[in-house]
């Protein structure tokens, strides 16, 4: 449910030295449909950064086409497909918004999603706030449909082999640091960081620290990676 407002500060220091396209999920009903729809729009080769559900599309992406992509940059986000739990959690807020109940749904989810720094900022609240309720009952039960359908992307890890950098909140509880932590451990050479004290939002949470991290990882080179992917002490 987020829109380009979510990358607004690093997309901006990122323009200064590169081209940069935000490709905002529709609401196509799967994730193959949404991976499809921004690999339309793309360059024939790209970095592809993704945060939260951009991060099940970024990995649909690697699985359909990775070839394109020059690096990849995952953020907030899981390789793993939904386990009942999660299923469980996605089909009560969908049943909640067929019965008129957006509003309360999307109220829940932005303070789930926001460390308490972010909450407490009213600015930055009401920012989060306006994207989520913005995009409307259609497009939030779509995005729904799409992760609950996603494939589990755990064994497609090992094959990447483009330079990976991988940011995750320390107090992240949709995406928490372990997952990041699984996701930087199959993907050979790949680089984790995480922020201290940021929930989901890093982005917006953290965008200083962000965009230091996605301006190193565009400057780091294939032959860096290389090297780290192929020392046996990870030195």
């Amino acid at each position: 449910m987020c829109d380009a407002r979510v990358w607004a500060a690093s997309a901006h220091a990122l323009a200064l030295h590169y081209e940069v396209q935000i490709a905002v999920p529709g609401n196509q009903p799967t994730m193959q449909a949404q991976a499809e729809a921004i690999l339309a729009q793309a360059p024939m080769k790209f970095a592809l950064a993704g945060f939260s559900m951009g991060g099940y599309i970024a990995l649909e992406i690697m699985r359909r086409q990775p070839a394109r992509v020059e690096r990849l940059a995952l953020l907030g986000t899981r390789a793993s497909a939904d386990d009942d739990e999660m299923r469980a959690m996605r089909e009560a807020r969908m049943a909640r918004v067929r019965g008129g109940a957006l509003y309360e749904v999307m109220e829940e989810f932005a303070r789930l999603a926001c460390g308490e720094r972010l909450w407490l900022d009213q600015r930055a609240a009401t920012t989060i706030r306006s994207m989520f309720h913005t995009q409307g009952a259609d497009t939030f039960l779509a995005q729904q449909s799409a992760m609950l359908s996603r494939p589990d992307c755990m064994a497609l890890l090992e094959r990447i082999r483009c330079p990976v950098t991988i940011v995750c909140g320390t107090h992240d509880i949709i995406s928490t640091p372990d997952c990041h932590a699984v996701i930087a451990a199959a993907i050979p050479g790949a680089s984790l960081y995480q922020v201290e004290g940021a929930g989901h939002m890093t982005p917006m949470e953290a965008s200083t620290t962000v965009t230091q991290c996605l301006l190193g990882w565009m400057q780091s080179s294939r032959t860096e990676h290389e090297r780290l992917s192929m020392s046996p002490d990870g030195k």
